[in-house]
């Protein structure tokens, strides 16, 4: 335990006095052991400038940040689960107002200065000054109810295996203002040993640690390679892992090549494996944490041959003579130790990269992908959720569906590639169950999704026990599908909104495309019989799932509508944005118009019934095939044949 004494201190205490004994002396005696409440625990950030001790009380959080006398403010962030960057964070910053150090609650939704809370739940319990430093003693409660502006701190023992995102930093300003270099961002178990390895060796059941890992792999100059390391020995994996459980994993990025590793996916090689075949049942991305199974669950290695690492290696610039030796750290049961339930992975979005080509909207964008249905012979447990993006990325969430009833939510709202971690959720999913996979980005033109760590995936790793012979998919193109994408005008974030809410984005549908356009809804479409577009009009309901087929595939037209009214699906077929007022919708170009027949004369779309079409007027051609379907055709600046008034159903 590190402290920073403080000869010659002085206490000073807040505008309330507060009877505060001992400060600059420890909370308590040292934790021993994992869950233990109102003892103390540590970290050392950096044994000069910040270093922080707390104690957990039932309903409660008592923390002591110990830094350098030359401070003048100083922060203590909970950053967002899964994310734990500074957007996002619930933070509390302590600083001297009018010459009386203060405690401010405040939140932050970028990398800017914090926003104060309308709620103040800090307390400041004292400060102790001293020529070697400064001691702050704060106190809050673990959830203060105010969900959108604060974090809920995890609780009591049940969430022992779940860690938290913690930021830190301090200022030599006299206001909180930009902290430079010192910043630190720390995942630490509140309620026990923050070091993986002792967290392992103290388990009951826990006998060996594995290092499977790269040695000296020279990484490629290309910018994305995609390396699959197979470690089949057969003498090896008999000795160190056949019959032994798996009961957790962390993975590791060495030095000197960890900015070049992306990600690693491990799989089990089975004794009728290719090997580029096998079991994932490991991820790895920048940040994410060690996974510590609980006590009940494992994976067992017994029947298995071999362990697949596929390394994702990113060299933008080319740099050569890089070398590798990241790898996985596998920790084990003695040999034929097996535990209670199977642990398993399912991937839901887009696992396979289905929608790789496709170039994104420019701006603000989301993605959707769908599992209509969980086909599990037993229920499960899901213990996480890891939502895999990449730079582009900006929010993703998954929300599962038990009839029309909303069972659970994983989200992160502010996503940061750089600090990805896992959601713990331990919620309960039946067959049947729905879920709906949401991925918003921010870019550019030219962004297109793809494999390279310049582009853009939809992924969400979802842990779960016990394992389900072939539920490893349920996304795009495996067992699911993809809704489609579209420009949004904002993000459905909730933190920051002092009563928590978000605003309302349907997670059924995709409101408008890249140009504004609406595109997938359930519409009432209202269309014209007669050729002076006077007759009686007749109402169809039109459900519009996927336009122009399964993919938004490009703005390539295939006909030819006026500017940005038109895209095509890559076979041939054309969509027409017709529009009528602020309502506009995309028509697939057959089955929508069952009830016509022949051609049909009107105005042009967006003019009054009976006025001559204007040049740039979208026009459309009906006509109908042998079946009694319409076909729908573009043609510009030609009268125009239907006329279509769309109205939201």
């Amino acid at each position: 335990m590190t402290y920073i004494y403080l000869s010659g201190w002085k206490l000073i205490f807040p505008q309330v006095l507060v009877l505060v004994a001992c400060i600059g002396m420890s909370l308590g005696a040292s934790c021993t052991t994992q869950g233990e409440l109102d003892c103390e625990r540590s970290v050392v950030l950096d044994a000069q400038y910040y270093n922080m001790t707390w104690s957990m009380a039932v309903d409660k959080i008592t923390i002591k940040i110990q830094v350098s006398s030359t401070t003048k403010w100083a922060g203590f962030g909970i950053g967002e689960p899964g994310a734990g960057s500074m957007p996002g964070a619930d933070v509390v910053l302590v600083y001297k107002s009018e010459g009386i150090w203060i405690a401010e609650d405040a939140y932050t939704y970028g990398f800017t200065t914090p926003v104060k809370d309308l709620e103040q739940d800090w307390t400041l319990l004292g400060v102790a000054e001293g020529v070697n430093g400064i001691e702050f003693e704060l106190q809050r409660a673990l959830n203060t109810t105010h969900n959108g502006q604060d974090r809920v701190i995890p609780v009591a023992q049940q969430d022992l295996l779940v860690p938290s995102d913690f930021i830190f930093a301090r200022g030599e300003t006299d206001t909180p203002t930009y902290h430079g270099v010192f910043r630190w961002r720390k995942r630490m178990h509140l309620y026990k040993n923050t070091d993986d390895t002792i967290e392992f060796q103290s388990l009951p059941d826990y006998d060996s640690t594995v290092v499977v890992a790269n040695k000296n792999v020279l990484i490629p100059t290309y910018e994305t390679t995609y390396y699959e390391a197979i470690f089949d020995d057969a003498t090896w994996f008999n000795e160190n892992l056949n019959g032994r459980t798996l009961i957790g994993i962390s993975g590791f990025a060495s030095e000197g090549s960890a900015l070049y590793v992306h990600h690693m996916v491990v799989y089990a090689l089975g004794v009728n494996d290719f090997d580029e075949g096998g079991e994932q049942f490991y991820t790895w991305t920048p940040g994410v944490a060690a996974l510590v199974l609980p006590s009940n669950v494992g994976f067992n290695l017994n029947g298995y041959r071999g362990i697949r690492i596929q390394f994702h290696f990113d060299n933008k610039a080319g740099v050569k003579g890089v070398q590798d030796n990241s790898g996985i750290k596998l920790y084990l049961t003695a040999k034929n130790s097996p535990r209670e339930h199977a642990f398993g992975l399912l991937q839901l979005g887009d696992p396979g990269v289905g929608l790789e080509g496709i170039e994104i909207y420019p701006g603000l964008s989301m993605y959707q992908f769908s599992c209509p249905s969980l086909e599990a012979n037993q229920d499960i447990t899901i213990l996480g959720h890891l939502l895999h993006m990449h730079s582009a990325g900006v929010m993703m969430q998954t929300f599962q569906y038990r009839g029309e009833e909303l069972i659970d939510t994983a989200q992160i709202e502010y996503y940061d590639y750089a600090t990805q971690g896992t959601l713990f959720t331990n919620t309960t999913a039946k067959k049947g169950d729905r879920f709906v996979t949401q991925c918003f980005y921010q870019t550019g033109s030219g962004t297109k999704m793809g494999l390279a760590s310049s582009e853009e995936m939809c992924m969400d790793f979802v842990g779960y026990y016990p394992k389900q012979d072939k539920l490893a998919y349920c996304g795009f193109e495996r067992n699911g599908e993809y809704n489609g994408g579209a420009n949004v005008e904002e993000l459905p974030r909730a933190f920051g909104e002092n009563d928590g809410k978000a605003p309302t984005v349907d997670p059924e549908l995709i409101k408008e495309d890249g140009d504004g356009k609406s595109l997938f809804s359930i519409i009432k479409a209202k269309f014209y019989n007669e050729k002076d577009c006077q007759g009686d009009m007749e109402e169809y309901e039109v459900e519009i799932s996927t336009p122009c087929d399964k993919y938004l595939a490009s703005n390539d037209a295939k006909g030819s509508c006026i500017s940005g009214t038109s895209f095509g699906d890559g076979t041939g077929n054309t969509c027409c944005l017709l529009s009528e007022g602020a309502a506009t919708f995309a028509f697939r170009n057959t089955g929508l118009l069952n009830a016509q027949s022949g051609i049909l004369t009107c105005t042009g779309v967006g003019s009054p019934a009976n006025e001559d079409p204007k040049d740039g007027d979208a026009t459309t051609t009906t006509t109908t095939d042998s079946s009694g379907q319409s076909n729908l055709q573009a043609s510009a600046f030609v009268s125009c044949f239907i006329c279509l008034l769309a109205t939201l159903f």
